[in-house]
């Protein structure tokens, strides 16, 4: 298991592969927490709200191109994606 340490953007960049980081680094930029897993990470929403559960992937999905259309389908379906501030 990881460190559970928060992960910066360069961090991100460099253990995911680029279509899943992307969408990771957009979470981010909502103001979401990347906290490292060992081979994967998870996202943290920023609410805190008991509904909205972290997120995890792998670091090398098989294809990371299903992996970030999932990833950004969880992130607006169980955070507040659409709503930052809720």
């Amino acid at each position: 298991m990881g460190t559970g340490k928060q992960l910066t953007r360069d961090e991100v960049r460099l253990r995911l592969k680029k279509e899943v980081a992307t969408v990771i680094l957009e979470a981010m930029d909502y103001g979401y927490t990347v906290l490292d897993r060992g081979h994967g990470v998870v996202v943290v929403c920023p609410c805190g709200s008991r509904d909205h559960g972290p997120v995890s992937t792998g670091s090398t999905p098989k294809d990371p191109g299903r992996e970030a259309k999932r990833l950004r389908h969880l992130l607006q379906v169980s955070t507040c994606w659409d709503n930052p501030s809720a």
